[in-house]
């Protein structure tokens, strides 16, 4: 039932993937600010980044679920309600994965400080998004 409401919430909010989604991207790091690390654990890290499709840090979220046994699910949950497309950690749990999935946000598995991550991806997103458009 949690993962029907993830579902209808994240196409309510218009976020499911779309060639007229905007690009917003969440990082699991382990400090707040965008040279943080980006985490090993993508549903315990200590913090979330939300960046904008240019780059712009919009938001850093201390985690306070990490502790939580249902924290994947919380963490999904958490990046729906901020619109986030793209999320970037070092690795997934199988519940956070089928989470993630089943709200539509793609899972980008990265290491190092997350401003790299975050240029990296967008970086491939706007080819993307020019090759789609070119054919």
């Amino acid at each position: 039932m949690k993962t029907l409401m993830l579902i209808i919430a994240g196409l309510l909010l218009g976020f499911a993937a779309g060639a007229d989604t905007p690009l917003r991207i969440g990082v699991a790091a382990v400090g707040s600010d965008v040279d943080a690390l980006i985490s090993d654990e993508a549903s315990r890290a200590p913090y979330f980044l939300i960046f904008d499709q240019d780059g712009e840090l919009i938001d850093a979220i201390e985690n306070r679920d990490a502790a939580d046994r249902r924290a994947g699910p919380q963490t999904a949950r958490l990046l729906v309600d901020r619109g986030v497309t793209h999320y970037i950690a070092r690795q997934f749990g199988r519940n956070l994965i089928r989470a993630l999935d089943d709200a539509g946000i793609h899972r980008v598995e990265q290491s190092g400080p997350a401003r790299n991550a975050v240029h990296e991806l967008i970086g491939t997103w706007r080819e993307d998004r020019k090759r789609d458009a070119d054919e």
